[in-house]
């Protein structure tokens, strides 16, 4: 059996209208190379499939191939790159919305989540609704973030991943535990205030602040020319930070959410998690003010 693989050196031009899968094993750079790459799909009018193999720290290799890029491009040509790598991370981290829709919504086009599930192959998100699944909830974590951007200058060369398990409080690994002892990181604003949440959704949480520039990523590699990005405070955060300190609350306008699974034994009403559905968003604002009255 002979099977074609086409790469990206093929582009649009190659007529091959019985495509049946394109999976990108590397991250595009861009959603417009995205959708151009998915096109290939199908044009034939059979049913086809498209796969991104996603990992977020995929994203640190291309950003530094953008970053030593030669020539180097002008100030204002690096920042459309690396706006258009963070829209496909956004891309690539939605839970809650149709994929086609958000794709579409990029190139100012309407699509709706009815007409993805009326398809033969609808995206992941309206597969799982279709399939039973309760849909994620959109929770403030406005506080938590607040708290993580106050002990930024408590961390030094600190990989997200690991944040993510000091929001976690996770003491279940040895290693994790061994480092948190020796640099006291136990103590820190944000240690545990993510104890009720999966070790998914803290790594989400913590990647959603870099993707949305509260934090960003200093990149370093290795002997082994492996890319490690290590956590900062950005510009975005620290402003963020500073408001809180000279205003009773932070706008609603500027507050941070996220979706979270709403199972019971995932969430953490104990903390003032906000639930937008609810109605007792006044008295989890009030807790989650007075309990971080501590950090500040």
């Amino acid at each position: 059996n002979v099977r074609n693989f086409f790469f990206l050196a093929f582009g649009k031009t190659v007529n091959k209208p019985n495509v049946r899968f394109v999976i990108h094993h590397t991250l595009p750079q861009s959603l417009e190379q995205y959708e151009r790459q998915c096109a290939l799909a199908g044009t034939d009018g059979q049913l086809s499939h498209c796969v991104l193999l996603y990992s977020f720290n995929d994203h640190l290799r291309v950003l530094r191939l953008i970053k030593e890029d030669i020539p180097k491009p002008p100030p204002n040509v690096m920042a459309m790159k690396e706006g258009s790598l963070k829209n496909v991370l956004r891309y690539c981290e939605n839970v809650a919305e149709c994929r086609r829709k958000k794709l579409a919504a990029a190139f100012d086009e309407k699509y709706s989540a009815e007409q993805c599930i009326a398809t033969a192959g609808p995206c992941t998100i309206c597969e799982a609704l279709m399939d039973g699944k309760q849909p994620l909830k959109l929770y403030d974590f406005t506080g938590e973030a607040l708290a993580v951007f106050a002990s930024m200058r408590m961390l030094r060369n600190t990989c997200i991943s690991y944040m993510a398990d000091i929001f976690r409080g996770c003491l279940t690994k040895k290693r994790v535990k061994q480092t948190m002892d020796d640099h006291s990181h136990g103590r820190l604003p944000f240690f545990g205030l993510g104890s009720g949440l999966t070790d998914t959704d803290c790594q989400r949480f913590m990647q959603k602040l870099v993707i949305d520039d509260y934090l960003y990523l200093r990149l370093t590699s290795t002997r082994h020319m492996t890319v490690i990005g290590y956590a900062a405070l950005g510009k975005k955060g620290s402003n963020l930070l500073n408001k809180y300190k000279q205003q009773e609350n932070v706008p609603p306008n500027e507050r941070i959410y996220l979706h979270v699974s709403d199972a019971k034994e995932k969430r953490r009403s104990s903390k003032g998690h906000t639930d937008l559905d609810g109605d007792d968003q006044t008295n989890n604002n009030a807790n989650k003010r007075k309990r971080l009255s501590s950090v500040f």
